[in-house]
């Protein structure tokens, strides 16, 4: 019997707060990274957000350091890119007719849906924004997309039998 890490999804606007340090994010962030290396969870991102993390806002360095600095961090092996294939995209464009989110947010809902994943942690609409993803959690999908701000997993592994 093996263990199956939890899938977590990361918003754009954590991988960025991560990489950069962001005070305030930092802990609780680089906190979830040590739960993926030790392999407790495994990051699943469209390869949608590698285009949006393509440069650290609040970084000094330069923008040659920032992208090898961020191209390192997406060559993790707990990080698990999916392409955007078109039954993701005709779930994203369904979910915006739906819900009206747009853009990346609906690339965003339909591939952690589509990969099952256990949360999908942001801080869009941390401030109680309407139309941010954080006010959409347990509306989207079945079973519901838990969107919540990014925390330290605390509830174990699930079980896979081999």
């Amino acid at each position: 019997m093996t263990t199956e890490p939890q899938r977590i999804y990361w918003d754009s606007c954590a991988y960025i707060s991560c990489i950069e340090e962001t005070p305030g994010r930092r802990d609780v962030l680089w906190q979830i990274v040590r739960q993926a290396e030790a392999g407790e969870i495994v990051f699943v991102a469209s390869a949608l957000v590698i285009a949006e993390v393509s440069r650290l806002k609040n970084s000094p360095l330069s923008k040659k350091e920032q992208a090898r600095k961020i191209q390192e961090f997406f060559e993790n092996d707990f990080i698990k890119i999916r392409v955007l294939d078109r039954k993701t995209a005709e779930d994203a464009a369904e979910i915006g007719r739906q819900f009206g989110l747009r853009g990346a947010d609906t690339v965003h809902v339909a591939t952690a849906l589509r990969a099952k994943c256990h949360s999908l942690q942001t801080y869009d609409g941390e401030n109680g924004e309407a139309k941010k993803l954080l006010a959409f959690d347990g509306r989207i999908g079945t079973p519901p997309l838990k969107i919540e701000l990014p925390r330290i997993s605390d509830r174990p592994r699930q079980l896979r039998l081999t």
